[in-house]
Formats: C-alpha cells, structure tokens, sequence
C-alpha cells in the first residue's frame, strides 16, 4: 500500500524524463529545488502570520510575556525553524515518491 503522504504529490515531468534516462542525480537535485521552493513559499506566508501575531503581542501584552518572546529575532528564528521542516517534509515525500516510481518500473519476479 502506498504512503499517503507520498500520494498526495505527483513527480514533475522533467524528473520523470531524468529517471527515464537513468540520470539520478539530475532527479534528486530536481528533487531538492522542488522542495526548497515549497518551503521558502509556506514560510514565507508562515512569516507574514508569525508577524501579524508579534504586532499584536506588542501593542495588547498579556501580563505573563517575556520581553524576549516578542523579539524580532526569535520571530526569525521560528521561520527558519519552520522552513527547515517543512523542507525536510518535502523532501521524505518526495524521494518516497521518487521511490515508488522506481518500484512501479521494475518488472515483477526478479
């Protein structure tokens, strides 16, 4: 039974034409702009929130906030932090997918 996490992707077709002529490594690095361009996108729009919320802790502080919770810094810090794991989800998905694609191709029996 396949992933359901891999199912829900699809190979691009440059990396399937790249697997079709046994070039690997032009499919893992095609693999890993791929996602490095979903995580920089989702982080960014995780930025835009994670500022928004930092405004508001700033201007309406609850009683218990730490002067360091609401720092630009650790805003930047938890972006980075979040576009490194959702690059790292990306990037199991994809060579989950990369590797029931090579499953599909090879024949039955050997």
């Amino acid at each position: 039974m396949a992933d359901m996490n891999a199912v829900k992707f699809e190979l691009p077709v440059h990396i399937v034409k790249y697997l079709g002529k046994g070039d690997i490594g032009k499919a893992c690095e095609g693999i890993w702009k791929i996602a490095d361009q979903l995580s920089v996108t989702e982080s960014e729009e995780y930025e835009v929130k994670e500022e928004l919320e930092l405004l508001k802790r700033k201007y309406y502080p609850s009683p218990n906030t730490v002067p360091e919770d609401v720092s630009d810094l650790n805003v930047a810090i938890q972006v980075l932090k979040y576009r490194r794991e959702r690059r790292q989800y990306y990037l199991e998905n994809m060579m989950r997918l990369l590797e029931l694609h090579i499953q599909s191709r090879e024949k039955p029996g050997k």
